[in-house]
């Protein structure tokens, strides 16, 4: 599955995680956009991001929208069926998570749960969902940060101790 970041009117390959459609299900506000064809030699983050642009860019990402934009391109001979799902994260910089040179860590939130409403900063998002769907179920808030590669060993090791991440939406 590739992960990819949407900030109109660019798309940007940021990630190849492990993740499972259901644990994608659990995010607050995820949505199902659509299987398509698509061939393999496209490098689909540029040829969106080249279509959303000629189009003003400030799209919302609809399966609507996708279906349209999909529509553009060439029937290719080879290639395979991709799934597409969105869904929201917040930031405390969304343009800063996935510069180069930072690497993406993930925490998720459920502000109206009477339990455990939040998890801890971690690296790899399929645990971060597992420990969330676990905890506060659906409907979770995915949030994210860009680290450097000395914070990620210790956002890793559990100890996150940064004033940067805590502008942070903290719930």
């Amino acid at each position: 599955m590739m992960l990819y970041h949407w900030c109109p009117p660019a798309i940007h390959i940021t990630a190849t995680p492990i993740v499972s459609r259901h644990l994608i299900s659990t995010i607050k506000g995820f949505k199902r956009l659509g299987t398509f064809f698509v061939a393999n030699a496209l490098d689909t983050a540029e040829t969106l991001s080249k279509l959303l642009t000629e189009r003003g860019g400030n799209l919302d990402l609809t399966a609507q929208v996708l279906t349209d934009l999909i529509a553009e391109l060439a029937v290719p001979a080879e290639g395979t069926f991709f799934e597409f799902f969105s869904f929201p994260v917040l930031s405390n910089n969304p343009y800063g998570v996935f510069d180069d040179g930072l690497f993406p860590v993930w925490k998720w939130a459920k502000p109206e749960s009477v339990y455990q409403n939040k998890g801890l900063w971690e690296a790899d998002i399929a645990k971060v969902l597992d420990h969330g769907e676990w905890n506060g179920g659906k409907e979770l808030v995915l949030l994210a940060a860009g680290v450097t590669g000395e914070t990620l060993q210790t956002t890793v090791g559990g100890n996150m101790k940064l004033t940067r991440l805590g502008q942070l939406l903290t719930m």
